[in-house]
């Protein structure tokens, strides 16, 4: 069978009982986490560029943009909520992309299951589902995909955002095949915008790309059946070579969510920023370090880390999410990375750049497997007085290995929301979410969400 057959199978069959109880939950996280970081980021610069070019499109009242007061059509309040969930680099990620896999696919869910009227259950099923077939063809195409230059999560998350589409609308194998085919051609993203605005607008594009693709396909548009495994398809274009026994051998067997899990951040910048975070910030705080008694700091990284940290002198936050310098300097000189932290000005600081020109970046392959996977970093402060001081972080704070514990992510949930709602409608959303299975209808909560 070949790969496209077997994606439309497995989306087509995919139904709530078919779920382990451990992604159902997971899943439940995930939504909310990702509501939090779409309203966080209605404030970030990017998110409020979105809405204004959203809400001047307008059109039919389908679907909600979360936190603005209004509604639009489907595949806006897609592109817009996409957009403003990435905005601040906050939302989860999956080193099976490797790349951020819910910011595609839940605006999709989300924008036509509103239009549908969709129950709790069929929205989780249609997340896990794109979820599901994001992350196994991600595997498939790894490290391929991302070494060419394309953004994974932009590509890859245009095939998940679909897939979830047509499971919202119920499109029967054939209609799907044409839906996977449709946006293989619609697939997008490069490398070289992360660090920029643009890299937001990769996943609302790819969000919008979904419903557009299943849309079209609902209403007779065709495509090639073999759009993602022909020699001028997908697979070969985008990453030349591929295994399906890494990934879409397995599609639901385990399911992603459950393994390798997924990872929700705890700083809000590029994941490969984290394990220096956690390394310096723990070294600062445990030895009572003061910075001025720094000498340098020397960050042995994988090759991603290399790959994607290229802001080695970012001129605004935008690049400063992408700079290891940057994020070292700040876990140093204020023990934390929060979002009202990443701000032109703070790239400017005379402290920070002072301490950013004491980072140094080195690569050792052999901290990953295949330089793609996981983002394990050592750290070492040099001290004035000769003394060395070393942490290696495998797994920072927020990974499958060392998760956030569910009040953290809550916490996390609830400062993100504090920017557009109240405690009393904050709790509300929790509730409901944290229960959605049992919601027949999303009108309530997309009532709550358009504030």
């Amino acid at each position: 069978m070949n790969v496209t057959d077997r994606l439309a199978d497995f989306i087509v069959q995919m139904h709530f009982g078919a779920i382990p109880e451990t992604a159902i939950e997971k899943a439940k996280e995930g939504v909310l986490d990702f509501i939090g970081c779409t309203l966080a980021g209605s404030k970030n610069q990017v998110g409020r560029k979105i809405v204004e070019y959203v809400r001047s499109q307008r059109g039919r009242e389908e679907a909600t943009v979360f936190g603005m007061g209004f509604k639009t059509l489907s595949s806006f309040a897609g592109l817009a909520n996409g957009v403003m969930a990435h905005a601040d680099d906050f939302d989860d990620i999956s080193f099976s992309i490797p790349g951020h896999p819910s910011v595609p696919v839940l605006p999709a869910v989300f924008g036509l299951g509103e239009l549908k009227n969709i129950s709790g259950k069929d929205l989780l099923t249609a997340y896990i589902t794109g979820f599901e077939v994001e992350c196994k063809v991600g595997k498939t195409l790894a490290p391929h995909l991302y070494q060419r230059g394309w953004h994974a999560t932009s590509v890859l998350g245009s095939l998940g955002a679909a897939s979830a589409a047509s499971w919202v609308l119920k499109l029967d194998k054939e209609k799907v095949v044409h839906t996977l085919g449709i946006v293989s051609s619609m697939a997008s993203g490069l490398r070289v915008n992360l660090g920029s605005m643009t890299k937001p607008l990769h996943i609302g594009l790819s969000a919008q790309h979904g419903i557009m693709a299943a849309s079209l396909s609902e209403k007779g548009l065709t495509a090639n059946p073999l759009a993602l495994e022909e020699k001028t398809g997908l697979f070969p274009v985008f990453a030349g070579e591929w295994n399906m026994s890494l990934g879409i051998d397995y599609l639901g067997n385990p399911f992603d969510f459950i393994s390798p899990g997924i990872t929700f951040k705890q700083y809000p910048s590029c994941a490969e920023t984290h394990p220096a975070l956690d390394g310096v910030i723990s070294l600062v705080n445990e030895n009572h370090i003061e910075a001025d008694t720094i000498l340098s700091v020397d960050c042995i990284v994988t090759t991603m880390d290399r790959d994607v940290l290229v802001y080695h002198h970012p001129k605004n936050a935008t690049e400063g999410k992408f700079s290891l310098e940057f994020c070292v300097a700040l876990g140093i000189l204020e023990k934390k990375a929060t979002i009202s932290q990443f701000i032109d000005e703070k790239v400017r600081e005379p402290k920070i750049m002072e301490m950013m020109n004491k980072v140094s970046m080195k690569v050792d392959p052999t901290l990953s497997p295949d330089g793609y996977t996981g983002a394990a970093t050592e750290v070492s402060l040099r001290l004035k007085d000769g003394t060395v001081l070393t942490r290696r972080v495998d797994q920072p704070k927020g990974a499958p290995e060392n998760p956030l514990s569910r009040e953290e992510l809550l916490n996390k949930f609830r400062n993100c929301a504090s920017v557009c709602f109240n405690e009393d409608s904050i709790e509300r959303i929790i509730d409901k979410v944290m229960n959605i299975e049992k919601i027949r209808t999303l009108k309530p909560l997309m009532e709550e969400l358009r504030g």
